[in-house]
């Protein structure tokens, strides 16, 4: 899809800019070029692996700042080119001799390790993986009480009017389901702010609009306060105050209408899937996130509710 660089890095510093000031510490941002940069590629990806590095770097920083960069070097022709970003922090580093296990799945060296890689719902090892899948980079460069510095490297291509004119991707048939399910209004309910950045930039593909809330409580009262019922609640179902599974239930008894209710979950043994069922949840995505899987599950129930809906004159 078309990106814009720079409005996605500012919209992800957006998302850490009052827990860094409540911290008195500052959060700043350079550009090269400023302004626009467009290119062609996965915002909620980008928005998925900035978050990530974005939180650690608030989080673990107490005294002085962290600084994001984004340089953009574009080949020859223009066509293509490389984004840099820069996360850089002045908070406690990390010992040399661990930087080259930090992004193993199973390897934390010591407890900065653990501090830095735990704690936000996407390890460092899974930004590795997405990255290289991406065909990019990540390098780190840190040292005890001096800082770090994460760099991710993305060769992309540059949007061209050509693009804005070539036809939307997708088959016939997921067109179709989307032309008829859309404009719709979703409910997200998750805890954690990586994976509400993510999961709302993959339903403002489907051109949703998006009600956030960060627990099973609030969800329950976001359906029962709303004038202008929702489509859909995409459900996390680890969440405080009121999990999923509960929220869930509650909603199905206490709602005239409830709309339908979609599971996004790593939890997704045989037993949880036939709790969710009994709770009223009629389909589940599991976590990390295809967003093809996804498209088709959000289109397929809301086309199927929107229709039971009109059959039953409501």
């Amino acid at each position: 899809e078309r990106v814009d660089l720079v409005a996605l890095t500012h919209e992800v510093l957006d998302e850490y800019r009052a827990e860094a000031e409540d911290k008195e510490i500052t959060l700043t941002s350079s550009f090269k070029p400023a302004g626009t940069i467009l290119v062609k590629s996965d915002a909620a990806r980008i928005v998925q692996l900035l978050s990530k590095l974005v939180c650690n770097a608030v989080k673990f920083t107490e005294e002085g700042g962290v600084l994001v960069s984004l340089e953009w070097r574009p080949t020859e022709g223009g066509k293509t080119g490389k984004a840099i970003w820069r996360v850089a922090d002045t908070g406690p580093g990390i010992p040399r001799d661990s930087i080259s296990s930090m992004f193993n799945r199973f390897e934390q060296s010591d407890q900065t390790i653990t501090r830095m890689t735990s704690g936000t719902g996407l390890g460092l090892s899974v930004v590795k993986e997405v990255i290289e899948f991406m065909k990019g980079t990540i390098d780190v460069k840190s040292d005890v009480d001096k800082g770090a510095v994460f760099k991710i490297s993305l060769d992309l291509e540059a949007w061209t009017k050509e693009m804005e004119q070539a036809p939307s991707a997708g088959t016939p048939e997921e067109l179709a389901a989307n032309l008829e399910a859309m404009p719709i209004r979703v409910l997200l309910a998750e805890d954690n702010r990586v994976n509400q950045l993510v999961i709302t930039k993959m339903l403002q593909k489907l051109k949703a609009e998006v009600t956030v809330v960060g627990n099973g409580q609030l969800a329950v009262d976001a359906v029962a306060e709303t004038e202008k019922p929702f489509d859909l609640i995409c459900m996390d179902i680890q969440m405080p105050i009121l999990d999923g599974l509960s929220a869930a239930k509650v909603i199905m008894i206490k709602s005239k209408n409830p709309p339908p209710i979609v599971a996004v979950t790593a939890n997704t043994g045989d037993h949880d899937i036939i709790e969710y069922r009994n709770a009223g949840i009629e389909a589940v995505v599991t976590k990390p996130i295809n967003f093809n899987h996804f498209r088709a599950v959000v289109l397929s129930v809301v086309q199927a509710h929107k229709k039971k809906k009109l059959a039953s004159g409501r």
